[in-house]
């Protein structure tokens, strides 16, 4: 077996003046040395091989087609836009590995690289045919084909086929990661805001701050309109504010815009037998109330009590809560 020296570290006593502490103390010992991962290896030697391969590229490329620039602009003007052509379908190369998962998202890389290389082939050999030489133009061209094939080959091999299922899987994990990573990026730009805002305000004082004055939408319950046509039934002609007050003094808390709304409803509907209106006559009993109240659908009894409480102001409490208990559980059966 294989072995190989390591260095380790162990808390030993030391004492110095008789005071002991432990430290760490480096030794060195034997260890099973692992085996060499041949396919590893050779893995990493064949991608350096390709990456060397497309740095000739690169470089040849860049001479061939700068050589053929320079003949209408400046040298390192042409040598720059030479090697731009070859850079382009060599970052599309990256991107295509990046994404070697994503089939989808590798299709445009791969597409463009394609494009790109033929652009840079077509200028190397144009090179060699404008110099007078075939061969070194075709062979200018060739080299960088051959670069792409050889990167796409380690590509295919790096990039293990997944199911549908696992891509689908693996796409929404990345789905989540990217929401979180725009949720941080969106806290670190509110953040900044903030900060922008309060140096704002240090120098100039607070802003000004901006209201919505419009008036939120008005909705009006069956209840809070049961008490409230109950209420003006025995105050007629009181105005909403006083008709509210009268409510909150019951312990009905109800907004004086609903009040008024229910008032406006009230004196528009000349139907005087309407079931929500509670008005009763002089000699109504408190029963005939509860009925009333039960037929317009208000079933909670605590605001059944307090209903027939404003109707019935001089009533005793304990007949109120016996009536309403009796005809509740009579209509329920």
């Amino acid at each position: 077996m294989r072995t190989r020296t390591i260095t380790r570290t162990r808390m030993v006593r030391h004492t110095i003046d008789g005071v002991t502490r432990l430290v760490e103390e480096p030794y060195t010992t034997q260890a099973p040395a692992p085996p060499l991962d041949w396919d590893h290896a050779l893995l990493a030697a064949v991608t350096v091989a390709a990456a060397t391969l497309l740095l000739t590229a690169l470089v040849f490329g860049a001479a061939s087609g700068g050589a053929l620039l320079s003949e209408a602009v400046p040298a390192p003007i042409a040598y720059t836009m030479a090697s731009a052509v070859d850079s382009g379908w060599i970052i599309c190369i990256g991107i295509e590995y990046l994404d070697r998962w994503h089939d989808e998202r590798a299709a445009l890389p791969r597409w463009a690289g394609w494009c790109f290389l033929i652009v840079a082939m077509a200028e190397d050999a144009l090179n060699g045919w404008l110099h007078g030489s075939w061969p070194t133009g075709l062979t200018a061209a060739a080299v960088s084909g051959v670069a792409k094939v050889v990167w796409t080959v380690v590509m295919r091999h790096h990039a293990v086929p997944l199911t549908p299922r696992t891509r689908a899987w693996l796409a929404a994990e990345k789905a989540d990661l990217g929401a979180q990573a725009a949720l941080l990026a969106w806290r670190r730009q509110a953040e900044r805001t903030k900060a922008v805002l309060a140096a704002q305000r240090a120098v100039y004082g607070d802003v000004v701050d901006v209201q919505d004055d419009s008036p939120s939408p008005l909705v009006v319950t069956r209840e809070a309109r049961d008490a409230v046509q109950a209420a003006i039934s025995h105050m007629p002609g009181a105005s909403a504010a006083k008709v509210a007050a009268q409510l909150a003094h019951a312990g009905i808390e109800i907004d004086e815009r609903v009040v008024q709304a229910v008032v406006n409803d009230t004196a528009s509907d000349d139907d005087t037998q309407n079931v929500h209106a509670l008005r009763p006559a002089a000699n109504t009993q408190i029963a005939e109330t509860v009925r009333t109240l039960l037929r317009s659908g208000m079933q909670d009894k605590a605001e059944l009590r307090k209903a027939v409480l404003l109707a019935h102001p001089h009533a005793s409490p304990e007949t109120i809560r016996r009536t309403i208990n009796k005809l509740t559980a009579a209509s329920t059966r």
